[in-house]
């Protein structure tokens, strides 16, 4: 299963949720792109590693996707693709709680440590995702359109969100 979404938006969250359902392994995209002081890894390591990845049985896999052509080789290899796709102004204050608490606690993500300062580049979650969320909608309308992905849901709240999970709980 792949999980998608705008930066910020909530996909770890909701992909950590739906693999413990599962009991498969959720896997972060940004563990294989990003390595520390938030440098890029090469494309073609990253290719490589997610491709060994889920060619393993049972897997729930989150992030944003650079490489139109890898994006859509792992789509067609989900039994289904999850778009979580709330609205602007629900994924700033998510991204600007996540990115206070991890200055607050001190916290890493991917071997980076957020500092307040770090909140006025251009590629801080924060700006980024505001710029982006626009683009990133575009982008997979028209990704899902040519892949031609079986399965797949929209997830506009997060509410709906929550409901689509409790369907995978075990009873």
């Amino acid at each position: 299963m792949c999980v998608i979404g705008t930066p910020g938006v909530g996909k770890t969250w909701v992909a950590s949720r739906l693999a413990l359902s599962l009991g498969v392994p959720h896997v972060e995209l940004d563990g294989f792109k990003l390595l520390p002081g938030r440098t890029l890894a090469p494309p073609e390591e990253v290719a490589e590693a997610i491709r060994a990845t889920v060619h393993g049985r049972g897997w729930v896999l989150d992030g944003n996707w650079n490489d139109d052509e890898l994006a859509g080789e792992v789509w067609a290899m989900a039994d289904l693709l999850v778009w979580v796709d709330y609205p602007r102004w629900l994924v700033m204050s998510q991204v600007l709680v996540r990115s206070a608490w991890r200055v607050v606690t001190r916290s890493e993500y991917h071997g980076w440590r957020e500092r307040p300062r770090d909140w006025l580049s251009p590629t801080h979650p924060l700006r980024w995702s505001w710029r982006m969320t626009g683009g990133y909608r575009r982008r997979y309308e028209q990704m899902l359109v040519r892949s031609g992905v079986a399965r797949s849901v929209r997830l506009r709240h997060r509410g709906q969100a929550g409901q689509f999970i409790a369907q995978f709980r075990p009873t």
